[in-house]
């Protein structure tokens, strides 16, 4: 959805049955096309949702996959689904150093996913005690997440590329589950919970910085199917010849609706005047 504007398949993984034979207007095709080097990095092995031959498909220049980081086999370098994001992040840097600009890059950090373990060396803030072992480890591989991060963004301002650089901050989908109903009322210090709020725990963040954007908290309401019209928009590239779903979420007359995969839809209710 993220990079091609297009929804997923019913069931199955379109990376999985489809990258290595489709041909797709994607995100990094569009910006090769255009000047830009295309670089993907992810802390895991290359194969994983197929991502080495679709990446290829999508136009990426360069996947830095696992092996290209020093030391990525060691036990204390990895945990959950690869390598530590601090870690990860400071070794894939060097190759954004050595990145021809102007450059697109899909940086993806792992170990703020379940079943969120971290080692004790890295943990910095309590777990919650709602008794659910999967929601209770949750806020320890955000903090590392936040902190991992934090150190990333103080590379890109110390190499100088901070301030011309489109950052989009996002998570690929739901941190807590519905399977876990009873912590999250918990959490929200409720006796239970609405599939309301089932919904709202749904949501995955989306920060984006640009030069020129003014800083502030947006309420429109939107999904992953949007980020590549905005992104595309942001840049000055027009999207109007491209075969895709998504809606540019800063502009004016964004219709604010998206559509779960079970066939709702979250939209945002309108003042209707007579």
């Amino acid at each position: 959805m993220l990079e091609n504007g297009l929804y997923g398949l019913a069931s199955g993984a379109a990376m999985v049955n489809y990258g290595s034979t489709n041909t797709y207007q994607a995100v990094p095709n569009m910006l090769d096309q255009r000047g830009y080097t295309t670089a993907a990095f992810h802390g895991d092995v290359a194969s994983f949702w197929n991502r080495d031959n679709t990446y290829k498909n999508w136009g990426y220049d360069y996947f830095f996959s696992k092996p290209f980081y020093k030391g990525a086999n060691k036990d204390d370098y990895n945990i959950g689904y690869g390598m530590k994001d601090k870690i990860f992040l400071k070794d894939a840097s060097q190759y954004l150093d050595q990145l021809p600009q102007p450059f697109y890059s899909k940086v993806i950090t792992v170990t703020n996913h379940y079943p969120y373990d971290l080692d004790k060396k890295n943990i910095s803030i309590n777990k919650t005690d709602t008794g659910d072992k999967t929601v209770d480890g949750y806020v320890q591989t955000a903090r590392y997440l936040d902190q991992a991060f934090g150190e990333f963004e103080r590379y890109l301002k110390k190499s100088g590329m901070y301030d011309n650089t489109v950052i989009v901050l996002y998570g690929d989908h739901y941190g807590i589950s519905e399977n876990h109903p009873k912590a999250i009322a918990k959490l929200m210090g409720k006796d239970s919970v609405t599939p309301y709020d089932l919904a709202n725990w749904q949501k995955v963040p989306l920060i984006i910085h640009s030069p020129g954007l003014k800083g502030g908290i947006k309420h429109t309401y939107g999904g992953e199917i949007d980020v590549m019209p905005t992104l595309m928009h942001l840049l000055g590239i027009s999207t109007a010849d491209n075969i895709q779903f998504g809606q540019d979420l800063l502009a004016k007359n964004n219709k604010q609706v998206v559509p779960f995969r079970n066939g709702n839809l979250y939209l945002k209710l309108r003042e209707v005047r007579r």
